[in-house]
């Protein structure tokens, strides 16, 4: 491979943020779009409990004899 060479770097006279810069997360803020997804979690989660609940009750059910 040929010789790269050096590479000269320098760095800015001044710093400033552009006039239409939000947030430099990756990530956007937790807002009002996250009670959504609590709310679906809690009914999932309820809906698991009430399945498990009627398992045990499955189980206390006694055939015949």
């Amino acid at each position: 491979m040929p010789d790269a060479g050096e590479i000269e770097a320098r760095p800015a006279q001044t710093s400033e943020k552009p006039a239409n810069f939000a947030n430099a997360s990756l990530f956007p803020s937790r807002g009002k779009e996250d009670m959504v997804a609590t709310v679906v979690l809690a009914v999932a989660a309820f809906a698991i409990v009430a399945f498990l609940v009627s398992m045990l009750g499955l189980l206390q059910v006694h055939g015949p004899r």
